[in-house]
């Protein structure tokens, strides 16, 4: 070694954290570090000039004699050895001999370098250890399993692939057993998983000896050394096909559940919600999306009634192994309650017939309900139609009645004195008067009849708005009269026509003038007709009682009044009927009111376009 690279390796060898030194050729020490006194306590310049073998001993030379004339044969050799350090006992060293190579090409001498890799080499004979002993698990596991090299060549199987497969594995390519459908997401996890390093897991079919392909979760963990490296990787492959067909049966039943009209709930012993199907979930108002093993059955009634739940449904559930009754829930998001019909049950091991925990179905009984809620409004009505119908009609039936005996009187009398037959005539226009009443409440009662089946209709002809109001004024003299009332003043213009059932009319502007006379107090009556836009507009002004704003919609309803029958006659028909009518009409009618000042009813009508 010239001074240049005696120099140049001098500096090397002192920053080297192993051992470095140079043998010339014939294997003396030309130059030593100093970790030389670290490992074996002799000093550097004691060793200068000596041979290997003088410091070796013979047997430790004749072992490393042929790498070291390999080398001064030009070649690098690299191995393993163990030597002993003067604190910490054998260590295993991984020795370099290179050959310094002079400019004639002659091998001058040998650079000698030993790194100390016990650590490294502990690792390895671990994993070696660990590698076997998983040999020994995999042959006697019931699995199949098997290693991969750090680039995930698989370099063994477990016998029991042959045993499942009925072929050597070492014979066929990876992925030759997985069903066609599989092969490219078990190939991609696979090569995910090793550029990662994260452990692998996928399920995929297998082909058996018998030639069917069977459900297996497939997972692999690797085995780093203590650099962190990946050296192997570790895999098992478990039979799940039965685990798949009852998940698959259970995906059918969920989807029969699903399916079902009913509410169908599945919950823990400790009451935790396991199932809830898409009708339970709208039952309830809870959204597909909500996370249902955070709920609980409590969550499913009111405060005041997990007494119930607590001390009732389930001990009895389970003493009698079900529980059946109506039950109020509640609703998740509008917290109204949710009346069902309920029919809790425990559900068992089949195979221990143990209790795991509870069952319900449920029928919602809000359309029950709101139908005997309704049941119970119609019969309320038919008793309040049926009192005030009879005496509504009792009223005029009487007076009637009354009008014939007297005319009976008369007539056996024979009195035929001018006075007497005025009186008779009077008499009559009475009777004609109680009859032409008693016809129009019947007509009411019918029409209500008809707007319920859908039956009224309208017999629609050209007709001036004016003409049919002034007819209707002129039809009531009789009742303006007796009223004390003065007749209505009618203003507006003619010529507001439309495609309109006159006698509908009629009947609508009769019961408004009606209940102006009738609830009006006497007071002066305006009616005003005009032309709005594309409608024609009917307007009926009194000053009356008034209508509070509580009762300005509640009037249109069926047998409603803003005033009490006791007070003023009516049976609450007219101007429901009357509504319903203008809507016919695809008109409008509306009201604005205030109490001790009067009323102002609207009706609007489509015209006929000019």
């Amino acid at each position: 070694m010239d001074s240049q690279n005696q120099r140049y390796f001098s500096l090397f060898a002192e920053a080297f954290p192993g051992l470095a030194c140079y043998l010339d050729k014939d294997f003396r020490y030309r130059y030593a570090s100093h970790k030389y006194e670290e490992w074996f306590g002799a000093k550097v310049e004691n060793m200068l000039g000596k041979t290997l073998e003088e410091l070796m001993g013979q047997e430790a030379f004749e072992n490393r004699r042929s790498r070291l004339e390999r080398c001064l044969n030009g070649e690098k050799v690299v191995f393993e050895a163990h030597i002993v350090h003067k604190d910490l006992g054998i260590r295993s060293l991984e020795q370099t001999y290179q050959p310094d190579i002079a400019e004639d090409g002659s091998v001058r001498g040998i650079f000698a370098i030993a790194q100390d890799v016990t650590e490294k080499v502990e690792a390895r004979q671990r994993a070696d250890e660990n590698q076997s002993m998983f040999q020994m698990y995999a042959e006697s596991m019931p699995l199949m399993a098997f290693i991969a090299d750090e680039k995930g060549e698989i370099i063994y199987y477990n016998p029991q692939w042959k045993n499942f497969t009925g072929k050597d594995p070492y014979t066929f390519e990876k992925g030759d057993l997985t069903h066609p459908d599989d092969k490219k997401l078990v190939s991609d996890e696979w090569e995910k998983s090793v550029k990662s390093g994260e452990i692998f897991q996928v399920e995929e079919r297998i082909l058996s000896r018998d030639g069917q392909y069977r459900w297996h979760l497939s997972r692999a963990i690797p085995i780093r050394n203590f650099l962190g490296e990946i050296t192997k990787w570790l895999g098992t492959v478990t039979d799940i096909h039965e685990y798949k067909e009852i998940e698959k049966h259970q995906s059918r039943l969920i989807q029969v559940l699903d399916g079902s009209y009913d509410f169908i709930s599945m919950t823990s012993m400790d009451g935790k919600i396991l199932y809830l199907n898409e009708v339970a979930r709208e039952t309830l108002g809870i959204d597909k999306d909500t996370d249902i093993s955070r709920l609980s059955r409590r969550d499913f009634f009111f405060e005041d009634d997990l007494g119930t739940l607590k001390d009732v449904i389930i001990p009895l559930t389970l003493s009698d192994g079900s529980w059946v009754g109506e039950v109020k829930l509640r609703h998740f998001k509008t917290g109204e309650p949710v009346w069902v019909h309920y029919n809790s049950f425990i559900t068992k091991d089949e195979a221990t017939q143990e209790v795991t925990g509870f069952g319900a179905i449920a029928r919602d009984l809000t359309e029950i309900k709101r139908r005997e809620k309704e049941l119970v409004q119609a019969l309320r009505t038919r008793d309040e139609f049926l009192s005030i119908a009879s005496h509504e009609l009792k009223t005029p039936l009487t007076s009637l009645k009354l009008q014939s005996q007297m005319f009976l009187r008369s007539l056996e009398r024979g009195d035929t004195s001018s006075q007497k037959s005025e009186k008779l005539k009077g008499m009559a226009t009475q009777s004609n008067e109680l009859v032409s009443r008693l016809s129009r409440l019947i007509e009411d009662m019918l029409d209500v009849s008809r707007i319920r089946t859908g039956r009224l209709s309208l017999e629609r002809n050209p007709a001036d708005l004016l003409g049919i109001t002034q007819s209707v004024v002129e039809s009531l003299q009789y009742q303006i009269q007796t009223s004390g009332a003065e007749a209505p003043t009618i203003s507006g213009e003619a010529g507001v026509t439309g495609n309109w059932d006159s006698f509908r009319l009629e009947q609508v502007i009769k019961n408004l003038v009606t209940n102006a006379l009738r609830y009006g107090r006497g007071r002066p009556i305006q009616i005003r007709i005009s032309r709005v836009g594309k409608f024609g507009r009917v307007q009926v002004i009194d000053q009356g009682y008034g209508i509070g704003p509580e009762d300005l919609e509640r009037i249109f309803v069926r047998f409603e009044r803003a005033i009490d029958a006791s007070e003023v006659s009516g049976m609450g028909l007219g101007l429901f009927i009357a509504k319903e009518i203008i809507q016919l009409h695809d008109g409008q009618i509306t009201v604005e009111s205030e109490l001790g000042k009067g009323s102002t009813f609207t009706v609007d009508l489509p015209v006929i376009s000019e």
